[in-house]
């Protein structure tokens, strides 16, 4: 009985001499495969930025381009506003005045043309 006992420790301690090493070969290689994947992943990170870099420069100029251009559209109508509105103030004093010398004139006229009638009449 001794005999087999011993035979049944020794394939124990074998085979778990035989998992602990393959356990560890398998560790050995999820870390060399985690490192290539961090390596793979800084070089990937590092095109993705080199390449980025000019294309966000490029855009950033564009919008300061077009920033450029809104504002510059914002004062010429804010420019043709002001010079609608001064057009307006301008016309609407003509308009008066040309409406008080058309009235006044108009006065003058009905007031001859009826003093005449009622001279014809009389």
């Amino acid at each position: 009985m001794d005999a087999q006992l011993t035979h049944g420790l020794v394939f124990l301690s074998w085979s778990t001499a035989v998992m602990i090493i393959l356990i560890g070969i398998f560790v050995i290689k999820v870390l060399f495969d985690l490192s290539r994947l961090t390596g793979t992943m800084n070089d990937t990170a590092n095109i993705v930025k080199t390449e980025l870099e000019p294309t966000l420069r490029n855009v950033n100029e564009t919008v300061e381009i077009v920033s450029s251009r809104v504002k510059e559209a914002n004062n010429i109508v804010t420019n043709v506003e002001e010079k609608v509105k001064e057009t307006a103030r301008q016309g609407k004093k003509f308009l008066t005045a040309l409406g008080g010398g058309v009235f006044a004139l108009s006065k003058l006229a009905f007031g001859g043309i009826s003093s005449y009638i009622k001279s014809k009449l009389k």
